[in-house]
């Protein structure tokens, strides 16, 4: 069996032949069509809102990251580039004042920079039993985006009260128990 590897002249694409059988590669390098970013909420959210509190996991804490960065201003989320982008996010709600409260995040997306907002949409709404008690609440949304100055989502809180201790965790110490990661998966 014959494996041969061939490169175009821009080294962006290759040619992958094996016996009989051939097809095209793409090559990690190439940031335009690879991207995975990820984030972290920096502080805890007591109150209900867009969550604005946002850090970029760093490559000294383990983290990777291909491309450009996702960019966040006033919790308005920006992709780096056009094209399909898996995303996800854990949220750790805690109670720690009252027993059966309940909180959600929802998952807010735009094709008008947030003139108007889609109605089917990503939605999470758990409900804290206990006081002391921590839920995760796990969301995953496939966006399409065709433009990046128009093209956005935010996450938004409610049900969150500090006078009952039910808010979504920011880091403690070293974890992140709150986060979102973005995984581009390919062209629009």
């Amino acid at each position: 069996m014959a494996l041969t590897i061939s490169g175009t002249s821009n080294g962006k694409l290759g040619n992958l032949s094996l016996s009989a059988n051939t097809g095209d590669i793409l090559d990690s390098a190439n940031t335009s069509f690879f991207g995975v970013d990820q984030w972290y909420m920096n502080a805890n959210r007591t109150t209900d809102g867009t969550l604005t509190a946002w850090t970029r996991v760093p490559a000294t804490d383990g983290g990777g990251n291909i491309g450009s960065a996702m960019t966040v201003s006033s919790g308005h989320w920006t992709f780096p580039t056009t094209g399909i982008w898996l995303c996800q996010g854990n949220f750790n709600i805690v109670n720690t004042a009252t027993d059966n409260d309940n909180a959600a995040i929802l998952w807010e997306c735009s094709e008008d920079d947030f003139s108007t907002i889609f109605t089917n949409r990503p939605y999470a709404q758990t409900y804290v039993e206990d006081e002391g008690f921590t839920n995760n609440k796990a969301l995953t949304y496939v966006f399409d985006c065709q433009d990046t100055s128009t093209h956005k989502f935010r996450f938004k809180a409610s049900s969150l009260s500090s006078s009952s201790g039910t808010y979504i965790q920011g880091i403690t110490g070293s974890l992140f128990p709150t986060w979102v990661s973005f995984i581009r998966l390919g062209d629009t």
